[in-house]
């Protein structure tokens, strides 16, 4: 939430709770302290003002004005914009009115020229404001993201239809032991178990309704300038009476809960936040082993091929281009990938890992000093690697899971080993210098 609209929010509660207290007609609430005028409430049209009916004087005046934010519903508002752009075949009894005739073409053969420049004009304002109306829908109801949605949604339920439609095939084969069958039967239950599982998060967040009021005007809040201190010093002096024993226990459960929500940081690679804790997250390129990559997650996949494989270069040099997307990236090193380029996975895959995933993440901060202060400044909060189809593995799931990637990072942000190295003395400098000369003489 902006700066900007916390503010308002603060104002507006703020108003509202003033009018409802003085409602009650109890004199404490009438006045301000040290004010022998009664407040004022103000609603005329699309602005709320609050006074205490003396101009200027001491605590008194006004003491802030509110301008509502103004909302157009987005259909009605494109319709009368594409109107103005392209007209209305709708019949119009005023016979003056020709702004839905094509005037290019009636200029032609009659004098409305300064017509036409008129509705020229009005076509190019409503063009640029059409534009910046769908922008603001497209942003509000984050459709871009739910477009990415809808085809991982696609590519999941078709990936699963193929691996179902192989096992089936399986199942059927009259060659397949009554063992390989029972092996089979598993692997299709676990495989509709595992896909579920991630398309019905996905289709959580597709069944969320867009919401088609946009927001074309800020609000705006007029505020003396000490009448800023006087909300804050209320809210802090605020629920003074103790609350009973029942109410005390609600309360701290309440807030214990809150306390460990905000101590978590929960990222994936689409996070509308958090996106830049993830491994598809491109930052400075950096090298490891002799390959520079563009993400973490380019230089994992490049590892998995076994040194042995002739194909081992040509395989490696691919996850360097910067222009491959991270999730191409994560295709090419998936299993499919290997089988269809006839590519060898090394041995010691499952074992080596998580440990090539700490080193190329350290590689990775190494050379990218505004993430580390970045990292740093999550403090002792949680990073929780969680999303639609995180494996629990790397992240967590409903299920649980191991995060092993939210804790590398933990680990990282902890030992906050890539300070600036501390300046050498005079004296460290000659003996750095006098190593160096002893080194050059033994190459020679």
């Amino acid at each position: 939430m902006s700066d900007e609209h916390t503010k308002y929010s603060k104002y507006f509660e703020h108003y509202h709770k003033q009018r409802i207290l003085y409602s009650t007609g109890k004199d404490k609430y009438k006045k301000c302290n040290g004010c022998s005028e009664e407040k004022i409430f103000k609603e005329i049209n699309n602005t709320l003002k609050l006074n205490c009916g003396i101009q200027g004087s001491g605590d008194c005046g006004d003491q802030y004005e509110i301008i509502l934010p103004e909302y157009n519903d987005y259909y009605e508002e494109s319709k009368r914009l594409n109107i103005i752009i392209h007209g209305s075949f709708s019949y119009n009894k005023d016979i003056n009115n020709i702004v839905n005739y094509d005037l290019e073409k009636l200029d032609k053969c009659m004098d409305i020229t300064e017509k036409l420049n008129e509705k020229k004009e009005k076509i190019e304002v409503a063009s640029t404001e059409l534009k910046e109306l769908q922008n603001k829908y497209i942003k509000e109801n984050k459709l871009k993201e739910k477009n990415e949605n809808i085809q991982e949604l696609y590519n999941l339920k078709n990936k699963q239809n193929n691996e179902l439609t192989k096992i089936m095939k399986g199942l059927k084969d009259p060659l397949t032991t009554d063992d390989k069958k029972s092996i089979l039967r598993k692997e299709y239950a676990k495989t509709i178990y595992d896909n579920q599982r991630a398309i019905y998060e996905l289709m959580n967040e597709l069944k969320e309704k867009n919401n088609n009021y946009v927001k074309v005007k800020k609000e705006e809040i007029t505020i003396m300038d000490k009448f800023d201190i006087l909300i804050d010093s209320k809210n802090k002096n605020k629920d003074k009476n103790k609350p009973d024993k029942g109410d005390k226990k609600k309360t701290k459960e309440k807030s214990q809960e809150d306390m460990k929500e905000t101590d978590k940081i929960k990222y994936y690679s689409k996070s509308k936040e958090n996106k830049w804790l993830s491994t598809f997250n491109k930052g400075n390129n950096f090298e490891y082993d002799g390959y520079t990559y563009p993400t973490v997650e380019h230089a994992f996949h490049a590892q998995k091929i076994d040194p042995d494989d002739t194909k081992s270069k040509e395989y490696k040099e691919r996850f360097t281009d910067k222009d491959l997307k991270p999730n191409e990236a994560k295709k090419m090193g998936g299993k499919k990938s290997f089988k269809e380029n006839n590519y060898k996975l090394r041995k010691d895959w499952e074992k080596v890992k998580l440990g090539l995933m700490k080193e190329i993440t350290e590689n990775y901060y190494k050379n990218n000093p505004e993430l580390i202060n970045k990292l740093l400044s999550t403090g002792n909060k949680e990073l929780l690697h969680s999303g639609p189809r995180i494996d629990d593995y790397w992240g967590v799931n409903k299920n649980g899971g191991e995060n092993h990637h939210g804790k590398i990072l933990m680990k990282i942000r902890k030992d906050n080993s890539f300070k600036d190295p501390k300046k050498l003395t005079e004296k460290g400098k000659e003996w750095v210098d006098a190593a160096v000369k002893d080194m050059k003489k033994r190459e020679k």
